[in-house]
């Protein structure tokens, strides 16, 4: 579910961008409005690589602090032997 509301987010911002394109040029919102679905998609997929990388990394890292932590166990016991 995190994921659904993230790229949520992800195409609501490409939408906002393409919006203050057609601001900056000066344009009415309706011109080529398949733009806006353009960047919504183009930004929902860099949004989905984003969300990609990030649950990687927790996984690593979730990875690592548990080696980490059975190693301090490890030389707890050892040391109280």
């Amino acid at each position: 579910m995190p994921a659904i509301a993230s790229l949520s987010g992800w195409a609501l911002f490409g939408t906002a961008v393409r919006a203050y394109q057609i601001g900056l040029k000066q344009r009415p919102w309706s011109y080529k409005p398949m733009g806006y679905v353009y960047s919504a998609l183009f930004w929902v997929g860099a949004g989905y690589a984003f969300y990609s990388v990030k649950e990687s990394q927790e996984k690593l890292l979730e990875k690592r602090v548990a080696t980490l932590l059975d190693a301090r166990a490890k030389r707890l016991n050892e040391s109280l032997e």
